[in-house]
């Protein structure tokens, strides 16, 4: 059971979760490393992150659904929640883990941990309201970050062994998954407050998986390669981290510290993410670690922390 809010303990336990929510979910990059190099593809990647986390998603979700929740979504909100499923967790994830065989880990990390500036700039758009000038420098500090580690990859690429066209493609498609991400957060807002958050993840989550499953069995009918869908079985261990350690686990640290801190002192507590996934980077798959990427990183959590603080009343 969560402690009263006001408790220290409960202070204590929140940041703990939120800090082990995001150390962790920055381990599913490495985990997904390790999985290409076995010659798995994204497609067998994702099926089997979203088969063998689902149930527990659905478990919790169907529990803690309000009585008729179902019945009582309307047309509208089932459309949202059906994008969510496909753009949100379908393919931004497909798009973030396929970018992982062209840009490091790091460089895929800063790029989606930079998500909040575009919220940002699409809640103005959609609300036809300029940003204050704290948003916009925010947003500027946050990719200026993205710039610089975007910008000594660029021009590392040929002593790191992948190319300048495989820095920019892969920096595409993750920036494309954190702009679906980012239209995500924006639609789910109003569903998550009127339905809860258990009933959408698994609604969502749901959504999702029959997207990949239609998508890897269209890929391996197209390619013949059905070890797509049948992967062997030494590969069952690292899919199963990669389901379990790297999104079950975390995902509910972080709703647990949402619960305990709030979102804002959760988003401080965030920041651990990218340093962790460069320390884990750098210790396990040999990445570098240079001043540029700890400029980034503090260029980049600079502008998040400055999004995501809650504003003081003047």
């Amino acid at each position: 059971m969560t402690a009263p809010a006001t408790s220290p303990r409960n202070t204590i336990v929140g940041f703990a979760l939120a800090i082990g929510g995001a150390i962790l979910f920055s381990s599913k990059g490495i985990l997904i490393k390790f999985a290409f190099e076995e010659g798995l593809s994204t497609e067998t990647v994702m099926l089997y992150r979203m088969a063998l986390s689902l149930p527990f998603f659905l478990y919790v979700g169907f529990k803690t659904a309000p009585p008729k929740t179902s019945e009582t979504v309307s047309h509208s909100n089932r459309l949202k929640m059906i994008y969510c499923g496909i753009f949100g967790y379908y393919l931004a994830t497909w798009l973030s883990f396929h970018s992982l065989h062209f840009i490091s880990v790091q460089l895929e990390r800063i790029i989606l941990f930079s998500y909040p500036a575009l919220v940002v700039a699409g809640a103005a758009l959609v609300g036809r309201q300029l940003p204050s000038k704290r948003m916009v420098f925010a947003v500027l500090l946050a990719y200026a970050g993205v710039a610089v580690l975007f910008g000594f990859e660029f021009a590392a690429a040929g002593i790191s062994g992948s190319t300048t066209g495989d820095v920019a493609y892969g920096s595409i498609l993750v920036g494309l998954s954190a702009l679906f991400f980012a239209s995500y957060v924006l639609v789910s807002k109003g569903l998550i407050q009127t339905y809860g958050s258990a009933f959408f993840t698994a609604t969502t989550m749901s959504i999702s998986t029959v997207a990949i499953i239609i998508h890897s069995t269209a890929v391996a009918a197209a390619t013949a390669d059905f070890a797509t869908l049948l992967p062997a079985g030494s590969s069952f261990a690292i899919l199963g981290a990669i389901a379990i350690v790297g999104t079950v686990i975390p995902t509910f640290m972080l709703s647990e510290a949402v619960a305990r801190i709030g979102p804002e002192r959760m988003a401080i507590s965030g920041t651990a993410g990218p340093v962790a996934t460069s320390l884990i980077a750098v210790i396990a798959l040999g990445e570098l670690f240079t001043a540029y990427h700890a400029v980034s990183i503090a260029l980049c959590s600079a502008g998040v922390l400055l999004i995501t603080a809650k504003s003081k009343p003047a």
